[in-house]
């Protein structure tokens, strides 16, 4: 897919993985394989993106058979760790350091608290504490890093968490029969949910 560059750093490996996929254009593809009726091996690929945008949209009752929607719960996130530029780290007489730099964060303005947190979404969206008696945050996190002022971080994090705690839904359509030039294997193609008033 060419020669490209990206930063991963503070973030979990799935975001790491969708991270590269948007910088080469490609898709992930994952296989497993299985020996004696156990998994032997898992194996990721990035592989070019496959199909593209045709403006192909599906209705139900017009050109649509069926639809299951379904809610990806495990991307919502009721809490957010806000990032912002890198910052050199200096001794205590202020003289840069060489060496790993940490990120911006925006505690010093919120106090002592380096994240932001949605209450109202945490009992519905929160995953269970340990004894299953109570809903906990479900953090995740977002690096703005051309910010270098703690203040409008903390603003943007919060902007961002708003987005975050609304789940993202998943389409599995049937669909009347195409044409290659309606859509084809891979086409990205758009989906009218009716009862949400969502794409």
């Amino acid at each position: 897919l060419g020669n490209r560059g990206c930063w991963l750093y503070h973030m979990n490996a799935l975001a790491a993985l969708r991270k590269v996929c948007d910088t080469w254009g490609g898709e992930a593809q994952g296989t497993i394989t299985v020996a004696d009726g156990r998994v032997a091996t898992r194996t990721l690929s990035i592989v070019e993106q496959i199909g593209s945008w045709r403006g192909a949209r599906f209705t139900y009752g017009k050109n649509m058979a069926g639809c299951t929607r379904t809610v990806l719960e495990q991307d919502v996130y009721t809490a957010l760790y806000g990032f912002g530029a890198g910052l050199p780290f200096t001794d205590e007489e202020g003289n840069y350091k060489a060496g790993y730099r940490r990120k911006l964060t925006f505690g010093e303005v919120n106090g002592g608290l380096n994240y932001v947190a949605d209450e109202d979404a945490k009992l519905v969206w929160g995953r269970w504490n340990a004894d299953r008696t109570a809903r906990v945050h479900s953090f995740g996190q977002v690096t703005f890093s051309e910010e270098t002022d703690p203040a409008h971080l903390l603003a943007l994090t919060r902007r961002a968490l708003a987005e975050a705690v609304r789940p993202k839904v998943s389409y599995e359509v049937d669909v009347a029969a195409l044409s290659g030039d309606d859509a084809d294997l891979g086409d990205t193609v758009a989906v009218v949910d009716t009862r949400s008033e969502e794409h």
